[in-house]
């Protein structure tokens, strides 16, 4: 699981750099393709970084308590926000073909998932 975020964290920044350096006018964002594609909705994108946010405290909280069983989680659970941030930003940006912007709207849904179901995972697992 560590890898597999890596790689996603690490894929979305090259995707971001790549984009870097060209200011011109802001076009909607996908407007690389024939029918630009909607970033999530303001209100999805809110509930994905609460959701993010939440995981991040909890765990962490945890860790504050109990820094030999949870430090580790804390210290990876603090990507989640940050891949989502970054999956939200690379989708908007307005370079960002429709194809692409869809595949990262779908990444950024599958870390809102993961962080609400990690999240309710902590309860059996002993984090309160």
């Amino acid at each position: 699981m560590i890898a597999r975020l890596g790689f996603v964290v690490g894929a979305l920044v090259l995707a971001a750099a790549c984009g870097k350096g060209r200011e011109d006018a802001a076009p909607t964002p996908g407007a690389g393709s024939a029918a630009p594609v909607e970033v999530l909705p303001a209100a999805e994108r809110v509930r994905a970084e609460t959701a993010c946010d939440a995981f991040v405290a909890q765990v962490c909280g945890c860790a504050e308590r109990d820094a030999a069983t949870w430090a580790d989680r804390c210290h990876m659970a603090k990507a989640m926000p940050q891949a989502l941030e970054l999956s939200l930003d690379v989708a908007a940006h307005p370079d960002t073909t429709a194809q692409t912007v869809g595949q990262l709207q779908r990444q950024a849904r599958k870390l809102a998932a993961k962080c609400i179901e990690d999240t309710a995972a902590l309860a059996v697992e002993g984090c309160r």
